[in-house]
């Protein structure tokens, strides 16, 4: 789902002046584990878009709601729509303190007793509030920011200060990359992929990646896993009980997102561990590439070469064409390398729609640096222009031109039955990483887009731009009872071009927020999956497989 801009609120927000008090004294008395525990919960919370006032809720219990500190907590969270608590970049901070003092937090414990967990736990949260968002500049924060831009930039300044290195990630969008990563290895390169399955045992290959995800729903957030199995090895290698007592870096943290607590492992970081999932079985894959063909090859080199075919060539065009699965649409993609033409062309009726696929995952550097024209630059690189070439809308802008002239050579039945002057031209940014689809920096670039954009063309029509992320597609396209995302475009369209900002950080539309009819995912990820094969049998052939086995 898309970031919106959020205000951390620290202990000097809910009681007036700043505690002095240590959190590791805070927290002294309170088993390491049960804290740990805690925050896994809390990160699985986070991770299912759960809000402050929802997670405060389930961990208060009745003795502890009717304390004054807690009915201030919630008075104060409950004075904005933007103000949070628990959020992941201080749940991290939270964990590695608990990591690092953990043997003394453990010799300190007393009884158990949730009113004092509860209390303690929340009153460390909101000085760790107060520590993780202090800003390098805090002074000046906010204060480089010209007039016109204050709107979108103070948003996107806020909302990235609550992120550190990712966004929430979406199970369903990982789910999918691992399958088409290798997917592409099975159209494209069997003996490595055959070869992958032997190194890690795996025999029916899609009932191993529903096996992996499983773990993703079970109900109080920690799995067990039979010894010996390819999983079990990987969560054993990836537990963060190797670091207790040690100082932890925010990579170790990232890398090693798994606690093993009672014979079970809990997931520390939901995102993280996602993420960590995909790279690992996409590196053992580079490895077994690099040895048949290229020793001296590189891991950036592999992924550079090796991304657009998967993202781009694989799921972006899938999701393109389930998401579009409807009567009288017409979809052309970029197959000859035409300059001018975009990503995807689609037309319905008379809209035309044109996409540009972009594939950015934010670095630590734009969540640290708080600066408006580093801030600013590093947007505009990725979607406006770089020093190499455009990008994103001027992309965009020279399709339009390109079909403003050339519109019979590539539809030739679309002037039939329309005259150009008819037509309406929706530009459509697609993006991959949550923080560049939040609704500001949709804001910013549009605004940046009509600046530029073609005026004296032959169709009737150019709509302001319009950024959607691959979650919400993929969201889209298993869940709505009947897909065609174009009337989803033009009700969207039409809901920008009515919408005046108000206040200092207006509520800026997103496409998130145009409702559909929807049904349950599964059958139309079980669809989705037959079509993206991994192996010589089908799904249905190796559940039958299986089953005779156990038989």
């Amino acid at each position: 789902m898309p970031v919106e801009a959020r205000i951390v609120l620290g202990y000097k927000n809910i009681f007036g002046i700043s505690s002095s008090e240590s959190v590791v004294e805070i927290i002294a008395g309170i088993s390491p584990d049960t804290l740990l525990l805690i925050l896994c919960k809390t990160s699985n919370l986070l991770f299912n878009q759960k809000s402050s006032n929802h997670i405060l809720s389930l961990f208060a219990s009745t003795a502890t709601k009717a304390s004054k500190e807690i009915q201030q907590i919630s008075l104060v969270l409950n004075q904005k729509r933007e103000n949070e608590i628990f959020n992941e970049k201080t749940n991290s901070e939270f964990f590695k303190i608990v990591i690092e003092n953990y043997s003394y937090l453990q010799k300190r414990k007393i009884e158990e007793n949730f009113i004092f967990i509860e209390s303690h736990f929340f009153k460390a949260y909101l000085i760790l509030n107060e520590v993780v968002y202090v800003s390098k500049n805090e002074e000046n924060l906010f204060l480089d920011i010209p007039k016109e831009y204050y709107a979108e930039f103070g948003q996107i300044i806020l909302g990235k200060k609550t992120i550190q290195y990712y966004s929430g990630s979406d199970f369903y969008f990982e789910f999918l990359k691992i399958k088409t990563l290798l997917h592409h290895y099975y159209c494209n390169d069997r003996d490595i992929l055959n070869e992958f399955y032997k190194v890690n045992s795996i025999e029916y290959p899609d009932i191993w990646i529903f096996e992996i995800f499983k773990i993703l729903t079970v109900a109080d957030g920690s799995f067990w896993i039979e010894e010996n199995q390819w999983m079990w090895q990987y969560c054993n290698e990836i537990k963060i009980n190797k670091f207790f007592d040690k100082s932890i870096s925010d990579t170790e943290l990232r890398l090693n997102c798994l606690l093993y607590h009672d014979g079970k492992y809990a997931i520390l970081n939901w995102t993280f561990f996602l993420q960590h999932l995909f790279y690992k079985i996409y590196y053992q894959l580079f490895q077994l590439y690099k040895s048949k063909y290229n020793q001296k090859l590189t891991f950036a080199n592999y992924k550079s070469s090796i991304s657009k075919l998967i993202s781009e060539k694989v799921l972006f065009r899938k999701v393109i064409e389930k998401s579009f699965n409807h009567k009288g649409v017409f979809i052309k993609f970029d197959e000859e390398k035409i300059s001018g033409f975009p990503d995807c062309y689609l037309r319905y009726n008379n809209s035309i729609l044109l996409f540009e696929f972009k594939d950015n995952a934010i670095g630590d550097d734009f969540i640290e640096n708080d600066s408006f024209e580093y801030v600013r630059s590093y947007i505009d690189d990725r979607f406006i222009q770089n020093k190499k070439k455009a990008k994103g809308i001027l992309q965009l802008v020279n399709s339009i031109d390109y079909f403003n002239e050339n519109i019979e050579k590539i539809d030739p039945l679309l002037l039939n039955k329309y005259k150009q002057g008819s037509l309406d031209i929706y530009p459509i940014i697609v993006v991959s990483d949550d923080m560049f689809s939040q609704s500001a920096i949709e804001s910013y670039i549009t605004k940046e887009f009509g600046k530029i954009k073609p005026q004296n063309t032959k169709f009737r029509n150019i709509k302001d731009l319009i950024m959607i992320n691959m979650s919400s597609l993929i969201d889209y396209f298993l869940s709505c009872e009947k897909t065609n995302y174009v009337n989803i475009i033009k009700e969207y369209s039409n809901k920008k071009k009515k919408f005046r900002p108000k206040g200092l950080f207006p509520n800026f539309p997103s496409i998130n927020s145009i409702e559909y009819p929807k049904m349950p995912k599964a059958e139309s990820l079980v669809d989705f999956i037959r079509e993206i094969p991994i192996s010589d049998l089908s799904i249905d052939e190796q559940f039958e497989q299986l089953k005779k086995k156990k038989l």
